[in-house]
């Protein structure tokens, strides 16, 4: 009966030493993971501190290295320090009271009864009977109960933290990881002594269709034998990248000129493996005059009601005439003008409409211009020259009527003089002028004169 309480015994410590372990185990794999989240929150600052400090991808592995491997080093030690029954038993009844030295008499008296000499006072009958009495205690006894779940459980809420942490990083930093593992396979390969980098620039970011522009690039770190300038469509999958290479000006210095293109692209510089910032070339369409149109006011005096002109932009009207010219551009612009030929600048407002306007006063013949100005300064090229012809108003005309010929009167004898004055848009007021001798002319009485108003319209 002892034999089976002892094993009874043995049993019950194995079950605490089982779950021991598995915690154990829990908290080695927990380690490792506190440790490869710990290097993963160091990574925006090795990404960060790479292009300042050269050697900060090779400090950032050798750091990973030591807190992942330190880690896993201890996991290993941790799983295969296997707790003995006796300090196992020894924590048991430091948290149980009741059993007094009960399991760790047990476990070393019962082993070595059969050795005892006769002058030890611990009869074998002793030992059989406590170790019956320690396998009675042990069987209400759950070996979870002392198997302690803290420490996982506080390694496991860290890791929580850390890896909550790490998505956030990830999430507000797109691509952070993916260049973090760059970093990581070629730490060594970016050194200063061992890389290059590029410094891109161009003349122009915005240029028109079929403009030139010339690429620089600066090299820092290794001299590269050659460098070549990719250029790419803006829009991805709408042509394959094509290569220039570059001409070398100098140490560290290389050049190329793409001829232009109509619509945006970007180019890279590349060194072998290395390569430069993007850039980005936006192609502008230049502002463009679609149509132009007119509307006539012509003057007060003449009558006529307002028109609309026919003439695709060029003005004929008559002196005095307000013009409202009307531009149609291919798109929004940030400045639009009438340029005349005399030098005056007539500045055309936007409408409701998208349209353009502007209003003229005709005062002689000429020609003008529309100037336009889009929001990145490029102007429309090459504007056309509309004329402005000014339409012809015939003075008025005036002919006597009677007498015919040269008369001589008596000094008291009446004279009736008739006249007649036409003009092409009538003829608003006339009078008859009268000398007699040497005195100053005077206006004649208009109540016996007649006149004709022969009006024409052009």
């Amino acid at each position: 009966m002892a034999e089976a309480s002892y094993q009874k015994i043995l049993r019950f410590l194995e079950g605490v030493i089982r779950g021991r372990l598995k915690m154990r185990r829990l908290e080695a794999g927990l380690l490792v993971l506190l440790a490869s989240l710990t290097a993963l929150l160091l990574a925006p600052a090795a990404v960060s501190l790479q292009p300042r400090f050269g050697y900060a991808a090779v400090a950032y592995l050798v750091l990973s290295v030591l807190l992942v491997g330190g880690a896993a080093a201890w996991a290993i030690v941790l799983i295969r320090r296997r707790p003995s029954r006796e300090s196992v038993a020894l924590e048991i009844e430091s948290e149980r009271p009741d059993l007094g030295n009960n399991l760790i008499s047990s476990l070393q008296l019962f082993p070595r009864k059969g050795a005892l000499g006769p002058d030890d006072p611990t009869s074998p009958a002793l030992v059989d009977a406590l170790v019956v009495e320690t396998g009675e205690q042990v069987r209400n006894l759950d070996p979870g109960e002392f198997v302690s779940p803290a420490g996982p459980r506080q390694l496991r809420r860290l890791a929580g933290i850390l890896l909550a942490a790490a998505v956030l990083m990830g999430l507000v930093w797109p691509g952070l990881y993916p260049r973090t593992a760059f970093l990581l396979a070629h730490a060594f390969e970016l050194m200063p002594s061992r890389i290059t980098h590029l410094y891109l620039k161009a003349s122009a970011e915005r240029v028109l269709p079929g403009a030139p522009v010339v690429f620089e690039v600066r090299t820092e770190g290794r001299d590269p034998r050659e460098v070549a300038l990719e250029i790419a469509p803006g829009m991805k999958g709408a042509a394959p990248p094509s290569r220039l290479a570059m001409e070398r000006l100098g140490e560290a210095r290389f050049r190329a000129t793409w001829a232009g293109g109509e619509s945006d692209v970007r180019a890279t510089a590349w060194a072998g493996r290395f390569h430069s910032a993007p850039l980005d070339v936006q192609v502008v369409t230049p502002p463009r005059v679609e149509d132009v149109a007119v509307v006539y006011f012509p003057p007060e005096y003449t009558g006529l009601q307002p028109s609309q002109g026919t003439d695709e932009g060029n003005i004929r009207a008559y002196l005095g005439s307000t013009v409202m010219v009307r531009v149609k551009a291919n798109k929004p612009v940030s400045e639009a003008l009438l340029a005349l030929a005399d030098g005056w600048r007539i500045p055309l407002k936007a409408t409701g409409d998208g349209a353009l306007e502007g209003l003229l006063l005709l005062g002689g013949p000429g020609s003008y211009q529309v100037r336009l100005r889009d929001r990145f300064g490029f102007g429309n090229l090459a504007p056309p020259r509309y004329r402005i012809d000014i339409i012809p108003d015939a003075p008025p005309k005036v002919e006597v009527l009677e007498p015919g010929k040269d008369l001589t009167v008596e000094a008291d004898e009446q004279v009736a003089v008739r006249y007649r004055a036409s003009d092409d848009f009538g003829v608003k007021s006339l009078y008859l002028e009268i000398r007699l001798g040497t005195n100053a002319p005077r206006r004649g009485s208009q109540a016996r004169s007649t006149a004709t108003d022969s009006r024409s319209v052009p």
